[in-house]
């Protein structure tokens, strides 16, 4: 008696779609098929589930742009909150530090405005010109 040897051939996706395709055709039988790629009857079937399963997921989706997944959405709202509260929250706190050493830092245009004087920084320029040999800030 003949022993049968047994092939185990391994396929990529495309020739397993294009096993599905000639299946599909009626064109040959199964066993036909089967034989001609090398494959069991049973692989023939699994590659017609996943094609089958595969179809039905790209159906479901629908046309146009995927839709955005719930959780994703609700997160990047919370995200955005945060963020936003963060920011208040540091603006609050500079104004507090401020306050508490005990000075308001208004811009000089403000303190011009309210007859207060500037305090006047020199610049390099002004050195210069007095022959300020000094290097700056000291």
């Amino acid at each position: 008696m003949e022993e049968r040897q047994h092939r185990t051939r391994r396929l990529t996706p495309e020739q397993k779609w294009q096993v599905f395709l000639e299946a599909s055709r009626k064109k040959a039988t199964d066993a036909e098929v089967c034989r001609r790629w090398g494959i069991t009857p049973w692989q023939l079937r699994a590659i017609r589930e996943r094609a089958k399963d595969g179809a039905t997921e790209a159906f479901t989706k629908g046309p146009g742009r995927p839709r955005k997944d719930p959780v994703v959405t609700g997160l990047e709202r919370e995200v955005e909150r945060t963020s936003k509260a963060l920011k208040e929250l540091a603006i609050e706190n500079t104004l507090l530090r401020e306050k508490s050493m005990g000075h308001d830092r208004a811009h000089p245009r403000d303190q011009a405005a309210r007859g207060d004087q500037a305090p006047h920084h020199q610049g390099r320029g002004e050195r210069q010109r007095r022959g300020d040999q000094r290097a700056p800030g000291l």
